[in-house]
């Protein structure tokens, strides 16, 4: 009996050992589980720091791009007043330059009258040679009277020569007012120009530090209308930058019409002058002739012969003086200036074309990354509701 009970006890030990081993096992397997649920919740929980970080930093980030947004939109209403500034400034400069050209077409009409008083003088003076001709012809008919005729006829010839000089120092007024006219000219548009050349330069520093601000702005901002008004600004500078061409090839044309007429002026200017030195020359030699037909009576077929070839000079200055009332202009080396300071404008005006297209360029690969950078953080924020 003692030894069956004493059976039974080792038998309830031994499963009982058995009954604690399994329990043994299984709180083991159950704390390994622990332990790696444990692991993976600390990586979540540090992979959700991370992301946390991250989400912080990208909102840090969206915040800063629309405080910068604002502050460029800002920017861009300071530029456009500025632009508009600007643009009116413009105008009052091309109105002065049509009030210049204005002034300068009533100097060309008062050079016009001028030579039309020099006009008459000079018929005044061809009327007086016809008289000493028909004078001498009167003096060749009657023997008697052609000492008072020749003595008339000296004194015609001293009047023509006088009326020559106050003729040639008229002439000379007029040559150097119209080179004082044609300096102011030359200062006016050398300054307007100046000014041109300026302005554009500053608006290409604007325009660049826009453009640059503009692309800031598009690659950080989120919505279309930052690429929209960037657009917008920049057909408005093509715009500017078009009409400012036009207005240079406009001053262009205008500039080869001036330098034209200078030309033909100057040439005329140049044969007048000829022509009055030989009616100078040839009432010179009236008088020296008028002085041998004191001493010889045959020398007056000689005298009008001379006097034939002075009225015809006095008739080709007339028409050189009808052609040189149709000119006017400014200086050629104003106008070489002038034309080469064009040149580089229009050179400023297409390198200003260029830098929009690049600008258009970048703005585009901007936007592009922008959206990139949007698709990222969209594809982050569905991975976390995932997880």
């Amino acid at each position: 009996m003692a030894d069956l009970q004493g059976m039974a006890v080792t038998r309830t030990l031994r499963d009982q050992r058995e009954d604690l081993e399994d329990i043994r096992n299984e709180i083991a397997a159950f704390r390994d589980a622990l332990s790696r649920t444990l692991g993976t919740a600390a990586k979540s929980l540090a992979g959700l720091r991370e992301e946390k970080q991250d989400t912080s930093r990208t909102v840090a980030l969206l915040k800063q791009s629309a405080q910068d947004k604002e502050k460029v939109e800002k920017d861009l209403r300071s530029g456009l007043a500025e632009k508009q500034a600007e643009v009116k400034r413009l105008a009052a400069q091309v109105s002065g330059l049509k009030r210049a050209e204005a002034e300068w077409a009533n100097r060309v009409r008062d050079a016009d009258e001028a030579r039309a008083d020099l006009e008459r003088q000079l018929e005044r003076s061809a009327r007086s040679e016809t008289e000493a001709r028909r004078r001498l012809s009167l003096s060749e008919a009657g023997g008697g009277g052609s000492r008072a005729e020749v003595a008339s006829l000296s004194s015609l010839a001293e009047a023509n020569r006088c009326e020559a000089d106050q003729l040639r120092e008229e002439i000379e007024l007029q040559s150097k007012s119209h080179s004082l006219r044609i300096a102011e000219l030359q200062e006016s548009f050398q300054a307007k120009i100046k000014e041109l050349r300026r302005v554009h330069g500053e608006q290409l520093a604007a325009a660049r530090g826009e453009a640059e601000a503009e692309a800031r702005a598009a690659a950080a901002g989120e919505a279309a209308s930052g690429v929209e008004e960037i657009r917008a600004e920049r057909d408005a500078l093509l715009l500017e930058a078009r009409s400012a061409r036009e207005e240079a090839e406009r001053t262009r044309a205008r500039v080869e019409d001036l330098d034209q007429s200078l030309g033909k002026a100057r040439e005329a200017e140049a044969e007048v002058r000829k022509r009055l030195a030989a009616a100078e020359r040839e009432s010179r030699s009236l008088r020296a002739e008028v002085d041998g037909l004191r001493e010889q009576a045959g020398g007056a077929s000689d005298l009008e012969s001379k006097n034939a070839s002075l009225a015809e000079e006095v008739t080709r200055l007339r028409s050189e003086l009808e052609e040189a009332s149709k000119g006017g202009g400014g200086d050629l080396a104003m106008v070489d200036v002038m034309e080469q300071q064009l040149v580089r404008l229009s050179g400023l005006l297409s390198e200003r074309e260029e830098e929009i297209e690049q600008l258009k360029l970048t703005v585009e690969r901007e936007c592009l990354e922008r959206g990139n950078l949007i698709a990222e953080l969209s594809r982050a924020r569905q991975g976390r509701k995932n997880m």
